[in-house]
């Protein structure tokens, strides 16, 4: 298959007027994907330990009746929203199939209930089990392992194969952090130098492959949306400080990095009471980065208010940004939504870029299933994109499908990322709860991505949008 590759880069990235430049001034549209699940570890997207009911099939199996429970989760389904482990086990355990031993699910039920849950948009509920269970250190030892496995160089080699010029690199707080999750943070703060060191390496593999990347903060010091809990960033001036001393460390270091695109300084910041609030943390954030005198473009993410809510850049002060939002059309289960939408974008995503004199930044979306009107509607909303002239990283790079969900419920499969599934054989979870170290650490190097193949749907869909 022949790419048309995106062109190379050509030195720091500026904002002028409703464009994105390079050095030379020439136009420049960001096309590529979000590593998501690497240095921000949401473990829904690689395998690690159970949802709820597949833990509950898992100590089926230990207990000697996987089949039973099996048959009482197709029976009940997934737990619903808000419902507590507890009270799904009782609803499983009134669907177990008769004959099924009463005394083998007081245990499964016992051991579910014992096993910390993981399963989570936020890295936290995995880095304190993994610390409960190994210490500091073994959790470093873990997470370390997994990190250089997921991504490798062999993946900025494949975006740029495939025409893509830009990775969106989604970060947590706590991973460029030393020590335990539970300890205060104080100024200075504790920096972990792996973390910075494994940054350092995927900018040095953007610059030999003709890729820029987007350092992003998807959750910052006291939260600035629910992750891990309410949003304290807002009110808390301790946790503001030390995000604003996250910040100005990562500026720090990459104030000569070229192939850093850009910043994305609070990824969808929804937890704020209001617009004036997230306006404020936002411009706290711009002025602590200009003053170190790091001029990288800053992306403002609208926090799910309204691209609209943003101010005018201008009068506000700030200099050289970018304004964004994430697109997740829950719901959408048609071409016909799809078309809609965008009519909608268009009108609305304008008027705000005109009357704001930004570009604009879609960071993460996605058509959610693995359907062909689906890959129809990827491709009318990257045509859209493109049209409109908006840069854009898809989510995600790499999502693996849950084959024990295919097994239950027949739907396992879908449109989250462009690499899904090994190459021979059936990815096994990685048990967090009865794994000793050595076999998760082990179990990590089945992820890396030369041993996976691509949803070839996806792949497709995304070569073209890339290239287009």
């Amino acid at each position: 298959m022949l790419i048309v590759r995106t062109r190379d880069p050509v030195g720091r990235l500026r904002v002028e007027g409703l464009e994105i430049v390079d050095a030379e001034g020439t136009p420049v549209s960001l096309r590529g994907a979000n590593l998501g699940a690497w240095l921000f570890v949401e473990t829904w997207m690689n395998l690690f330990d159970y949802p709820l009911h597949g833990r509950v099939v898992t100590e089926g199996e230990r207990a000697g009746i996987r089949d039973a429970v099996v048959t009482a989760v197709r029976a009940t389904r997934r737990p619903t929203s808000g419902e507590t482990a507890d009270a799904y086990l009782t609803r499983l355990e009134s669907a177990l199939p008769s004959g099924a031993d009463p005394e083998a699910f007081s245990e499964v039920r016992a051991e579910t209930l014992g096993c910390a849950r993981v399963d989570d948009d936020s890295d936290a509920p995995l880095r304190a089990a993994l610390e409960a269970r190994f210490g500091v250190a073994g959790r470093d030892q873990f997470l370390d392992a997994y990190q250089d496995a997921w991504i490798t160089e062999a993946d900025v080699i494949a975006l740029h194969e495939r025409g893509a010029n830009l990775v969106r690199v989604p970060t947590g707080y706590r991973s460029y952090l030393e020590g335990s999750d539970g300890d205060p943070i104080t100024l200075p703060l504790r920096l972990r130098e792996a973390t910075f060191a494994r940054l350092d390496r995927l900018l040095d593999w953007c610059e030999a492959h003709g890729v820029r990347a987007i350092l992003d903060l998807q959750e910052s010091i006291g939260g600035h949306n629910d992750y891990s809990g309410p949003a304290r960033l807002y009110e808390d001036p301790a946790a503001q400080e030390a995000t604003i001393a996250l910040w100005r460390a990562i500026a720090d270091r990459y104030r000569d990095r070229d192939s850093v695109a850009a910043y994305s300084l609070l990824a969808e910041p929804f937890g704020a009471p209001t617009v004036e609030a997230m306006i404020d943390m936002y411009d706290r954030l711009h002025d602590a980065i200009r003053a170190d005198g790091d001029d990288h473009i800053l992306i403002i993410h609208d926090g799910f208010m309204g691209v609209s809510s943003l101010p005018v850049a201008s009068e506000i002060g700030w200099t050289n940004v970018v304004y964004s939002t994430h697109l997740f059309e829950w719901g959408s289960d048609s071409l016909r939504d799809y078309e809609g939408l965008t009519m909608l974008w268009r009108a609305s995503f304008n008027a705000a870029r005109e009357r704001q004199g930004v570009p604009f930044f879609v960071g993460s979306f996605s058509t959610l299933s693995d359907a062909p009107w689906a890959w129809e509607a990827f491709d009318l909303v990257t045509q859209f994109f493109s049209d409109q002239g908006y840069s854009w990283s898809v989510w995600a790079w790499k999502r693996l499908d849950d084959p024990l969900d295919e097994e239950l419920f027949g739907d396992g499969a879908t449109g989250w990322g462009v690499y899904r599934s090994p190459a021979t054989g059936t990815l096994r979870h990685l048990d967090l709860c009865h794994d000793e170290l050595s076999t998760l650490i082990a179990g990590v190097a089945d992820l890396r991505t030369s041993g996976l193949v691509p949803n070839p749907s996806f792949d497709s869909a995304f070569t073209a949008a890339t290239t287009r």
